[in-house]
């Protein structure tokens, strides 16, 4: 890593993530919360809003020492480093790869269809890049969960996505969204 700075994980009190990221920042430390977009259904329409993908978590990169982490934690006394606060292991390549991946492309839905038996047969979107990495689909709800390795450990992360052939009631901005991902 260039400069010897490297990509950790801190836990964070959920809801805080954007606060804390802002706070860090300010202590010349890069910081990113992934930011997606999700389908939520309210007085039977479907909306689209704005969501922390990684919800209770901030990734930071740095040249690790305990100061350094030390300094963080007053921002909140709740701040935890995966991987232990001495000497913590930073994200490998595949796992800082599919972080920053999804922090870029989940800004949008992504549009799929089923056969007759179900089976996912088309991606066109974000989930098209981590179709191996999906281990359940949810029709109803418009989920698919992936699984993905954060800090060594599996987690599973819930993305909407946008069924072909559906007349969803939605929303104007959210009509317009649709649109924009389907042609």
């Amino acid at each position: 890593m260039p400069n010897g700075r490297q990509w950790y994980v801190l836990q964070v009190p959920t809801g805080k993530e954007a606060e804390i990221k802002k706070a860090i920042e300010k202590r010349n430390i890069k910081a990113v919360v992934p930011i997606g977009e999700r389908l939520i259904r309210r007085g039977g329409k479907w909306r689209t809003e704005q969501y922390v993908i990684f919800s209770g978590y901030v990734f930071v990169r740095l040249r690790y020492d305990f100061g350094k982490f030390y300094a963080i934690s007053e921002i909140n006394k709740n701040i935890r480093i995966l991987g232990g606060g001495y000497n913590p292991t930073p994200l490998d390549a595949e796992e800082l790869n599919t972080i920053m991946y999804l922090s870029k492309c989940l800004s949008s839905l992504s549009y799929v269809s089923f056969n007759e038996q179900n089976d996912l047969i088309y991606i066109k979107g974000p989930l098209a890049d981590l179709k191996n990495k999906i281990v359940k689909i949810d029709r109803r709800q418009k989920k698919a969960t992936i699984s993905i390795k954060i800090a060594h450990k599996n987690k599973e992360i819930k993305l909407s996505y946008i069924e072909s052939g559906e007349d969803i009631q939605c929303d104007e901005n959210t009509a317009q969204h649709i649109e924009k991902i389907i042609a």
